[in-house]
């Protein structure tokens, strides 16, 4: 799937094709099995072919259905691959991780460590206190309100203007002057029938 994200990107930088990348995704498959299968370097193609396109031509919107997570947020043109627009719903969550997931990753083998002795019950504490509000604070950044104020995403919009938002943009992008109007790769080979 990484390749065929990876083909569309090319061939719409080639013949001026606005992109619209709708975004529910948690990360990418990560372990020996995914590496095995070559993911990192289908990913990293993904990411240079982004990178490539640093005019943004032709513009690509990016749309935060619910979850934007970890390298699959970047690799679907997120906001280090500055998009034209990037919009997000009340629903969505632009995480590196869960909130719960980051905690334990942090602190777990710090309490852990501590044992059950009673002398480290202190020390015990204040990282738990520390591992919950780690929570509370990441829990709260992650919301699309917290990220419109980082300049993390352009607006907020309910699902019922999704469909309107994606036709204005693709309207407004087919008015840039750097559009190829008719692709000779898709009209010399009669795919488009009007």
């Amino acid at each position: 799937s990484i390749q065929k994200i990876t083909k569309v990107c090319t061939d719409a930088r080639e013949d001026g094709i606005p992109v619209i990348w709708l975004q529910d995704v948690a990360g990418f498959d990560i372990g020996e099995d995914a590496e095995n299968k070559g993911l990192l370097r289908y990913g990293a193609a993904l990411l240079r072919e982004l990178a490539d396109d640093a005019l943004d031509n032709p513009p690509h919107l990016c749309v935060l259905l619910r979850k934007a997570s970890g390298a699959g947020y970047y690799a679907m043109k997120g906001a280090p691959f500055s998009p034209a627009w990037i919009v997000a719903t009340a629903a969505t969550r632009l995480e590196v991780m869960a909130p719960q997931t980051l905690a334990d990753t942090m602190y777990r083998k710090k309490i852990q460590s501590l044992g059950d002795s009673p002398e480290n019950a202190a020390q015990r504490q204040m990282i738990e206190t520390a591992r919950l509000h780690l929570i509370e604070h990441q829990t709260e950044s992650s919301r699309p309100q917290s990220a419109a104020m980082r300049g993390d995403v352009d607006m907020i919009v309910y699902l019922h203007q999704l469909r309107q938002l994606a036709v204005s943009f693709v309207r407004a992008a087919y008015q840039s002057t750097n559009h190829i109007h008719k692709p000779s790769r898709l009209w010399a080979s009669g795919q488009v029938d009007l």
